[in-house]
């Protein structure tokens, strides 16, 4: 699986009516987004079809982070059934969500 990219209008779609967990990034132009790019490509090659791997362009005003606080980006949520976690290395995320998924 690749990385698909959504926006305000294609999230409830993607994330909400996910029968799979997703790993949502709010990325930029920074840096350290583009080291998260990497990341997440990685993951989507790794989890592909056991979790959804997505990406947002970080708008400071955008309604999704204001739904879930989101002040900077890169910031990286998994969501699945009400659950958000943020994370930071990639192991150590990888880790997080196949312990939290029971894969």
């Amino acid at each position: 699986m690749s990385v698909i990219t959504i926006d305000d209008e294609t999230f409830t779609v993607e994330v909400h009516q996910s029968k799979i967990p997703v790993v949502l990034a709010f990325i930029s132009d920074n840096k350290a987004s583009g080291r998260m790019k990497d990341v997440l490509d990685q993951l989507a090659q790794d989890l592909g079809g056991k979790v959804k791997v997505a990406q947002k362009k970080f708008e400071a005003t955008g309604l999704l982070e204001k739904n879930y606080d989101v002040q900077s980006a890169p910031t990286t949520l998994l969501i699945q059934t009400e659950t958000v976690v943020g994370q930071y290395s990639f192991e150590w995320f990888k880790n997080k969500i196949e312990s939290s998924l029971n894969l």
